[in-house]
């Protein structure tokens, strides 16, 4: 027998901008440096920090600005961008 399904679907919520895994300030060019340096994988940082695999990939290539979204976000992590300090509320 199966269950009834539940007519209210929540949306995940949207995970706030990561810490950065490599050092800000950085270059594509020294990005990409530094994640074979230490072994790391641009698929295995899209999926531990939920973000597309082609965001990181442009970014590197030169190809993304990393100005929104996504890109935006694997930025912050690849430490093209520094991450957004949030400010006190009075």
């Amino acid at each position: 027998m199966k269950k009834p399904q539940s007519t209210t679907h929540k949306a995940p919520r949207r995970k706030p901008d990561p810490k950065p895994v490599i050092p800000y300030p950085q270059t594509p060019e020294t990005a990409l440096d530094y994640i074979r340096l230490h072994g790391l994988c641009v698929s295995e940082l899209s999926r531990r920090f939920q973000i597309q695999r082609y965001a990181f990939v442009d970014l590197l290539r030169g190809q993304a600005k990393g100005y929104r979204g996504d890109s935006h976000r694997a930025a912050i992590v690849l430490g093209l961008k520094p991450a957004p300090v949030s400010q006190p509320t009075p």
